[in-house]
């Protein structure tokens, strides 16, 4: 089994490789707007855990704002026919007493507030998805940049991948493509195809731990 520091050193060598890819993607998709952008503060790290360690992430990640959906849908806009239903995924990543996760159907939305994400301080998130049906689905992540008084900096591809019938962790999600620690950024988790569940929403503060 690979120890933290070993893949810590796997995970630097793809930042590295991303952040070339990210000074090509940024200028086309935030025509300028980056340098210097309101929203791009510092961002103070809470409380971290290792949620994935069993699937040999053993990064230190820190729940997203109303995350694990506990709070039903606060801080979170549905659309679509999302909602929140009862029912947890399976390891309780976030504490034995969660009970709940997010439900998209096929077309629904769920958009988060405002988030901390970017750049090499913060530059990778994670999270649990199951099919909601017998077969498999398909989940789409974008994560968006925004400015002061909530201009659009930037919409950013963060994969589309299958979901399986049983819970599992999605693939690592990098956020290299936004700027440093940006503070004002939204996830927005769309089914594509299928009845997607998803909990326990994570972002590694990578720099800081």
């Amino acid at each position: 089994m690979a120890d933290k520091g070993t893949f810590r050193s796997r995970l630097a060598g793809a930042l590295l490789a991303g952040a070339a890819a990210a000074l090509i993607a940024v200028p086309a998709a935030g025509a300028g707007l980056f340098p210097g952008a309101p929203g791009s503060g510092s961002c103070s790290d809470g409380t971290t855990s290792h949620p994935f360690a069993s699937w040999l992430d053993f990064a230190s990640y820190e729940l997203a704002p109303n995350g694990g959906f506990e709070s039903g849908a606060t801080g979170w806009t549905l659309t679509g026919g999302a909602q929140i239903v009862s029912g947890n995924e399976p390891y309780y990543a976030n504490g034995a007493g969660d009970s709940h996760s997010l439900s998209l159907a096929a077309g629904a939305s769920a958009t988060s507030g405002a988030v901390c994400i970017g750049g090499p301080t913060r530059p990778t998130m994670r999270f649990f998805a199951a099919s909601g049906g017998p077969f498999g689905a398909t989940l789409t992540v974008q994560i968006r940049a925004r400015g002061l008084g909530g201009i659009l900096l930037g919409a950013f591809d963060g994969g589309s991948f299958s979901v399986s019938p049983g819970w599992r962790p999605t693939p690592i999600i990098l956020a290299l493509q936004l700027p440093t620690g940006t503070s004002n950024a939204q996830i927005v988790l769309t089914s594509t195809g299928g009845t997607v569940l998803a909990d326990d929403v994570f972002i590694d503060p990578w720099l800081t731990h």
